[in-house]
């Protein structure tokens, strides 16, 4: 795989980039612009949200581990699977509109599946995962998302509201505040994860490539365990060890047990960094070893299984698939004119409607998601998927809501 994700821009298309930067100030936030359409993804940004989970075996995987420690590793494993899985070049995808909604599968069956996938999800051992995702809000523009799959008993909730693009000379960056919470009844164990920066750089100077930046942490709620992580970010002139690489620690009661280091799209190494003493149910993971050990190594990760939607006549309006579908033809045909024509219309309907509420003094209601606050995150907006109740049996018992 690829260590770097360049775009390579002609002349034409350069002089529309240069135009737009004259109107930007470094440092400053970027809250309205219109980009050019071949810097667009045939794709909305509630479909981006899946590449998480591009490998989902190796969330499945978490399931399976006995010992406390080493499924805790397995899980950040996992996480970082999920950010080297992304399109070619540095186009972004499309911002949802309000009450956009994007629904996906994943099964072993796609053929045998689809075919009656809403009987196959509402069995009580379904073992197809479902992702459902809807844009909760425009400004800020608030995504929430659930996955679950009812025969692994795993069910994740998601909350992402990216920070204006802030322009900052050669590069661009936003922030991805929200938190990722991953349930696993069968464990009776809760993870939760923060989310890194992403930008572009080589704006003005260099090649146009997308990078990945900042701190995240994980933690789980019913151990001991966390992990701190930084993103690293390679400069015009900073060394080439940082081009995707990562760093950090992973801690037990607060106290350092191992420190990784690597590259996200390449490999990731961990190294024993003392002995930990009266901990319990972790037996594996707390051997006295100095040895460095490979957590991750892209190149042997399986991709076992596509997602998959149901065809575009039997989706809603509302789906992502409906709203974009002629915007993202004229992608796929390079042709910007027409591109740029149907997205402005879609754009102008939400303004016209968002304008309509105000005036009447309506507030909008999401249809699949409810808000619960949340006084001990920092992250204060969190949205639950209504339906979480019917998923699972017994579910008051367990540690969701």
């Amino acid at each position: 795989m690829s260590t770097e994700t360049e775009t390579h821009l002609g002349e034409s298309k350069r002089a529309i980039l240069s135009s737009l930067i004259k109107q930007l100030s470094p440092n400053k936030e970027i809250k309205h612009m219109v980009l050019p359409c071949f810097l667009l993804q045939p794709r909305s940004t509630l479909e981006s949200f899946t590449d998480m989970f591009t490998f989902i075996d190796e969330l499945y995987k978490v399931n399976e581990i006995d010992d406390e420690g080493e499924r805790f590793l397995q899980f950040i494993k996992f996480y970082l699977t999920g950010w080297h899985s992304r399109p070619k070049g540095i186009c972004k995808p499309f911002n949802p509109v309000i009450g956009e909604e994007f629904e996906c599968f994943w099964s072993n069956n796609k053929n045998e599946d689809l075919a009656h996938i809403d009987e196959l999800v509402e069995e009580k051992d379904s073992n197809v995962g479902v992702f459902k995702a809807e844009q909760i809000s425009h400004h800020p523009p608030i995504s929430a998302y659930v996955f679950f799959n009812k025969s692994q008993q795993i069910l994740v909730n998601g909350n992402i509201c990216p920070s204006y693009v802030k322009y900052l000379g050669n590069s661009a960056e936003s922030h991805l505040q929200g938190i990722l919470e991953f349930n696993f009844f069968k464990r009776n164990e809760v993870f939760e994860c923060t989310l890194p920066t992403i930008g572009v750089r080589g704006i003005i100077l260099g090649k146009l490539s997308s990078y990945t930046c900042g701190d995240i942490e994980i933690k789980s709620k019913n151990t001991k365990y966390s992990c701190k992580l930084e993103f690293l970010y390679k400069g015009l002139f900073g060394s080439s060890k940082n081009l995707n690489g990562i760093k950090g620690t992973i801690l037990y009661d607060n106290k350092p047990i191992y420190k990784v280091r690597g590259n996200w799209d390449k490999q990731i190494f961990i190294k024993r960094i003392n002995e930990v003493a009266g901990s319990s149910g972790s037996s594996n993971s707390h051997n006295n070893t100095s040895t460095e050990r490979c957590l991750m190594d892209v190149t042997l990760l399986k991709h076992t299984k596509d997602k998959y939607t149901k065809p575009i006549d039997q989706q809603p309006p509302n789906s992502s698939y409906h709203l974009w579908e002629l915007v993202t033809k004229n992608i796929n045909n390079n042709n910007d004119k027409e591109t740029a024509e149907e997205k402005a219309k879609i754009e102008e309907k939400q303004r016209k409607e968002e304008a309509e509420r105000r005036e009447k003094g309506i507030q909008w209601e999401p249809k699949e998601f409810h808000f619960k606050q949340n006084p001990n995150y920092e992250y204060k907006t969190t949205f639950y998927y209504n339906d979480i109740p019917k998923l699972f049996d017994n579910l008051q018992s367990k540690p969701i809501q």
